[in-house]
């Protein structure tokens, strides 16, 4: 694998249930990411697209789940893509 690679953890004092809820639940996706509407199933191996709209520009970002997700670990291949 080349290009960059980005890692992210942190620790917080909700219940993994709600964590998972936070980053996989649409209208909760687009409360904390300005409004992007997301589309994936969350199985590894299937695409999320994610379409929104910043700064007056539409745009569509794509990415792969690449490990499962339920309630603890959940990682993903962003690649960007062009714009929508």
């Amino acid at each position: 694998m080349s290009g960059i690679m980005a890692t992210a953890a942190t620790d917080v004092a909700v219940t993994p249930d709600r964590v998972w809820t936070a980053l996989t639940e649409p209208d909760q996706i687009a409360a904390c990411m300005w409004g992007t509407q997301v589309e994936t199933t969350w199985e590894v191996g299937t695409p999320i697209k994610w379409n929104g709209e910043h700064d007056g520009k539409v745009y569509q970002d794509l990415g792969t789940v690449l490990t499962p997700c339920p309630h603890s670990s959940c990682a993903q291949r962003r690649l960007g893509g062009p714009q929508a």
